[in-house]
């Protein structure tokens, strides 16, 4: 195996939960936008990571398969007809520096097509060829949702960063 070859993932079911669970539960969260459905959805995605067992190329290839599923569960979520019936619960994520919380409040309050490429990109480190891989979408149509989610994240924040 050369060096620019992935890694199998040798590692257990508990360290790959350790070290995505937080972009799991934000992901959901931007969807959802309450901890219950939040948790129905993180539960779900990580069981499904165990039935798809050790078949990884390694973290990158685990990280985008969790951000891939962790949207489809969501939008399944969403659009169920239990889902339909039931009235929603508002709830603010847990765990969030101080420093970052009133600009995540402001991609959180964002529609899911404009926050998810935003919290992608600015929280996770993706380029944009990244996200729309991940997201199966368009490199325009993601460059296009960026510039869109910035100019309503401008507008919101206005004089909060204005020096930034």
């Amino acid at each position: 195996m050369t060096a620019t070859e992935p890694r199998p993932v040798t590692e257990g079911i508990g360290d790959v939960i350790r070290r995505h669970a937080d972009m799991v539960y934000r992901i959901a969260f931007t969807y959802t936008k309450n901890r219950a459905d939040t948790d129905d959805v993180f539960q779900e995605v990580f069981l499904r990571l165990c039935r798809k067992g050790n078949v990884f190329g390694g973290d990158e290839h685990i990280k985008a398969w969790l951000i891939r599923v962790t949207v489809n569960v969501c939008k399944s979520f969403l659009t169920s007809a239990w889902r339909t019936k039931t009235a929603e619960m508002t709830d603010d994520i847990p765990a969030l520096a101080e420093e970052f919380k009133e600009v995540y409040d402001a991609v959180h309050a964002l529609n899911p097509k404009y926050g998810i490429p935003v919290y992608l990109h600015y929280f996770e480190g993706y380029n944009v060829a990244e996200i729309a891989g991940v997201l199966s979408l368009n490199e325009n149509t993601v460059k296009s949702r960026l510039h869109r989610a910035r100019s309503i994240l401008k507008k919101r924040l206005k004089g909060d960063y204005a020096d930034v």
